[in-house]
């Protein structure tokens, strides 16, 4: 797919829809498409690092090359309220998928190679993937009002 953009706004459209059927659908399609999506070989705004080998698995590093900008636009389109984070609080089915992608999400935001994660306050053009993915977790996961929610980030 030659424009991850437009695809990424569609998901982040069909993960903040009121049909519960979308947004399952959806939950269930982002861990694989992430992966594709920032692992693409041949992309140009490639950063050479390590990348997940399956969509399941944080622990095994393969070296590879991925697109930081597309990670910085998947953090920015399904971690703010509304998003994934907020999924945590569902029933276990959609709770699973919500953690499975924010693992993938966290993995590759920790493999981007930033240094410090507070360091990059400066702009948010600037803010590294790994500060985006810790901003948001203490924003809407640590600080929500569901504790089902607080307890599974907690818990990552």
């Amino acid at each position: 797919m030659p424009d991850s953009d437009t695809l990424i706004n569609v998901l982040k459209l069909s993960l903040r829809t009121s049909s519960i059927h979308l947004t399952n659908a959806t939950l269930s399609a982002l861990p694989p498409i992430l992966t594709f999506l920032i692992s693409r070989p041949g992309t140009s705004s490639q950063l050479p690092t390590s990348a997940l080998a399956s969509s399941t698995s944080t622990s095994s590093l393969s070296p590879t090359t991925y697109d930081v900008f597309t990670l910085r636009s998947a953090l920015n389109a399904f971690l703010p309220p509304g998003g994934v984070i907020d999924r945590l609080g569902e029933r276990e089915k959609v709770q699973v998928k919500a953690r499975e992608t924010l693992v993938i999400l966290g993995g590759y935001a920790f493999r981007s190679g930033a240094g410090s994660t507070f360091s990059a306050k400066a702009g948010k053009g600037s803010e590294t993937p790994i500060a985006i993915f810790e901003r948001y977790l203490k924003e809407g996961g640590l600080a929500s009002k569901v504790w089902k929610v607080r307890e599974q980030v907690a818990s990552l």
